[in-house]
C-alpha cells in the first residue's frame, strides 16, 4: 500500500514533523507532501475545470491528485482554529475534482483510507466546532477517502509540551497508521515500553 502524508507545518523540526517521522517508521511506501515547501499555486478561478479534464495549472498538486495513494494522512498544526493558509489553498484547488465530476461526468477518486492528526497550543473548546478537522475531512473527501472511515487524533497544549515527549500519544499515532495498512505495508508496531 502507498501512503501520502500531507504535512501542513512550516516547521521542519516541530510537532508535526515529529509525527510524520513516527508515521514513516511504522508504515512503508510513504511519500510526504509539505504544504509549505512543495510548489503549487492557489486556484485562479479560471473555471476551465468545468469544460476540460483536470486543472490547467501545472505544478506539484499533481502529487496529491494522481490517484496513486491507498492511504492519505493529514498532519497539521491548528492556526487560529483552522488549518494553515497553504492547506486552505489546497482545499480550494481541489475544487477542480468537483467541477470535473459534476460538469463533465468524470469519476471521482477511488475509495481510500484517510486520517487526520492535528496539533495545537492551548485547549480545545468542546463548545466550538473544530473548523480545522472539518476542512481536513473535506480535503480527504475530495481526494477520495471514505468519510465514514476517517480516523483522527488531536494533541493539545503544544505551547507547554512538545509531542515528542509524549510516548503515549506517539504510540496512538503508530497504532492508528499501522491499522490503516493492516497486513500490507505495516512495519512492526512499537513494543510496550519501547521508545517511539
Amino acid at each position: 500500500m502507498n501512503t501520502l502524508v500531507l504535512n501542513a507545518s512550516p516547521r521542519k523540526d516541530g510537532n508535526s514533523a515529529c509525527i510524520v517521522e513516527i508515521i514513516k517508521r511504522h508504515i512503508e511506501n510513504v511519500i510526504v507532501f509539505n504544504a509549505y515547501y512543495n510548489k503549487f499555486a492557489p486556484c485562479q478561478d479560471c473555471r476551465k475545470c468545468f469544460t476540460q479534464a483536470g486543472c490547467v495549472i501545472r505544478d506539484d498538486m499533481k502529487h496529491l491528485t494522481d490517484n496513486w495513494a491507498d492511504n492519505i494522512i493529514i498532519v497539521s498544526p491548528i492556526y487560529d482554529g483552522n488549518l494553515p493558509a497553504p492547506m486552505i489553498a489546497i482545499h480550494n484547488r481541489l475544487q477542480f475534482l468537483y467541477a470535473n465530476k459534476t460538469a463533465l461526468g468524470i469519476a471521482g477518486q477511488e475509495k481510500k483510507h484517510g486520517a487526520i492528526i492535528l496539533v495545537r497550543g492551548g485547549e480545545h473548546n468542546p463548545n466550538v466546532p473544530c473548523v480545522a478537522k472539518l476542512t481536513a475531512t473535506d480535503i480527504l473527501r475530495r481526494l477520495g477517502c471514505d468519510v465514514k472511515s476517517i480516523k483522527s487524533l488531536a494533541y493539545a497544549h503544544t505551547d507547554k509540551r512538545a509531542v515528542s515527549g509524549d510516548i503515549t500519544f506517539l504510540k496512538k499515532v503508530a497504532h492508528m497508521v499501522a491499522g490503516m495498512c493492516a497486513g500490507d505495508g505495516a512495519k512492526k508496531p512499537i513494543a510496550r515500553g519501547a521508545k517511539a
